[in-house]
């Protein structure tokens, strides 16, 4: 398998913005279609929100990578914790995202955790899935995206800090629970001053430094909006879907039927 995916392509030709998902659902068979059917460039396995474990991400990669081995595997661990690193890098996912990093200092213990040596102090182990990839250990630091999650208000008051450490990819923006901690309206994010302010803050650090700004947001018309502010990668598809666009049509067409 190769380390090298879309993502990586496309940073390598600066050609922007890519489009993925996020997937909370623990089921290998939903990963396996959605990536099979859809021209995404990423798709992120959610450890945070999700039911799932270091056990059952594995095989999550594994119907990702049998769908579309270009497809960049991110996964989103729950905690800045080292025991999350190892065994989601291990099972060989190359992008990382870390909830609600809020300073330049927990920045750097991230890149500790998640890079070999010298970058990091990232632990060895030769049998692993991961290295079933092309020559990992020598190659997996200049593959990796890490990416901090700025959620909190405290993360906005230091996104260039945290964005410019070396070994950060770039960060990621999470609207929802950003507005949360802002005491901002989470529905209207997207018309709301104060909250376009700190997307174009966001942005423009990662402009400023060369680095990846990524968002999750919901839907086509969001990933448009996400689109012109400048973010580089937007997740906008997700297995919520289901309950906010198939669920309902199966309802409307069980009240045609029922009529």
């Amino acid at each position: 398998m190769k380390l090298k995916t879309r993502i990586h392509e496309r940073m390598a030709t600066n050609s922007w913005p890519a489009y993925g998902g996020l997937f909370f659902l623990n089921s290998p068979l939903a990963v396996e279609l959605v990536v099979g059917c859809c021209e995404l460039d990423f798709m992120a396995i959610d450890l945070q929100h999700g039911a799932i474990s270091p056990h059952d991400s594995s095989h999550l990669i594994r119907a990702m990578a049998s769908a579309n081995p270009m497809t960049t595997a991110f996964v989103r661990i729950p905690t800045a914790d080292k025991h999350w690193f190892e065994q989601s890098l291990d099972a060989g996912y190359v992008g990382v995202v870390v909830p609600c990093v809020e300073s330049a200092e927990e920045a750097r213990a991230l890149v500790a955790m998640a890079y070999y040596a010298p970058k990091g102090d990232r632990s060895y182990a030769g049998t692993i899935r991961a290295i079933l990839y092309d020559d990992y250990h020598a190659n997996i630091n200049d593959h990796l995206i890490l990416l901090p999650q700025i959620e909190s208000k405290k993360g906005l008051e230091n996104a260039e800090a945290i964005v410019k450490q070396d070994g950060v990819s770039g960060v990621l923006l999470g609207p929802g629970d950003l507005s949360l901690s802002c005491g901002w309206p989470i529905a209207t994010a997207w018309s709301h001053p104060p909250f376009l302010e700190a997307a174009k803050r966001v942005v423009g650090a990662c402009q400023d430094t060369g680095k990846l700004a990524a968002i999750v947001v919901l839907g086509t018309e969001q990933a448009q909006r996400a689109k012109e502010a400048g973010f580089h990668l937007i997740s906008h598809v997700t297995d919520a879907v289901f309950r906010t666009q198939v669920i309902p049509e199966i309802n409307e067409g069980l009240e045609q039927l029922r009529g």
